[in-house]
């Protein structure tokens, strides 16, 4: 070997040393960023709605038109309400009604739609959600409320709530009991025609 090969070899040694840290840092097994581990459950009985959601400690619940509102910090603002709702009627009406701020879809899925809205000047776009879900047979959706989040990760932990969302046994009898006299009622009409 010369004397010329030596910078070449240490310049090769050194990005393998490089390499080998690398690797070893990224590949460790806690390697991932764990979320803060603040999540609770909280019961939505006092709002009116017999279920339970995992939200923030921190998160407060209200009664709101039809619903349940769930805050829970400046990243961490939806509403909950029962019923089905059709997430592809939903985007054709934000589309159609060209909804002033509406700036794109970002997913649109039968299950959810996140979209992003035109965010006050300089503050850039923020993200809002609408999630359905059928708990025990009670349809169910959520969606974002006040002004949305400043990135579309932000929305993950509403999601996963909405999507976690439990109804409690005499909630779901209630729910089966006027079901069937709302088939009843559907079925007698339809006898009488």
């Amino acid at each position: 070997m010369s004397e010329r090969d030596a910078p070449a070899r240490a310049r090769r040694a050194s990005a393998r040393r490089c390499c080998a840290v690398a690797l070893l840092c990224c590949c460790r097994p806690d390697a991932s960023p764990r979320a803060p581990v603040d999540d609770v459950e909280i019961d939505l009985d006092a709002a009116g709605m017999g279920a339970t959601i995992v939200a923030p400690a921190r998160a407060s619940v209200a009664a709101e038109a039809d619903g349940v509102r769930i805050t829970g910090g400046s990243d961490f603002d939806m509403v909950v309400r029962r019923g089905a709702l059709d997430i592809w009627a939903l985007r054709c009406e934000l589309a159609s009604a060209r909804a002033p701020a509406l700036t794109r879809f970002v997913e649109a899925r039968p299950d959810r739609l996140i979209y992003a809205v035109e965010g006050p000047a300089g503050r850039g776009p923020s993200f809002h959600f609408v999630a359905r879900g059928d708990a025990a047979g009670i349809p169910y959706y959520c969606r974002s409320a006040g002004d949305g989040v400043p990135t579309r990760r932000r929305l993950d932990p509403m999601l996963q709530a909405c999507a976690a969302l439990s109804f409690r046994r005499g909630d779901v009898a209630e729910h089966q009991r006027a079901t069937l006299a709302q088939d009843r009622r559907v079925a007698k009409r339809d006898g009488d025609d």
